[in-house]
């Protein structure tokens, strides 16, 4: 779990945006719902937390996504 507080809102707000136009046409990414965009959501805040200077860049959702498909939450976030 993520300290939501933590997060900048400028962060959460572009990270909220981003997560349903990654891999929209996929059944894991489909819906704000689905068990994929949590786990992308969960990956993405938790790395803003871990490097704070860098934060959340537009384009890190295609990573995360990508790394969902083959491997769990954690070892996507590593």
């Amino acid at each position: 779990r993520t300290a939501e507080s933590e997060i900048p809102e400028n962060h959460k707000r572009q990270i909220s945006l981003d997560l349903l136009r990654t891999m929209p046409n996929n059944i894991q990414f489909c819906d704000r719902n689905s068990e994929g965009i949590q786990k992308m959501q969960s990956v993405l805040h938790a790395f803003c937390l871990h490097n704070p200077q860098l934060g959340y860049c537009q384009g890190m959702n295609f990573l995360v996504g990508m790394m969902l498909l083959f491997v769990d939450a954690e070892d996507a976030f590593w």
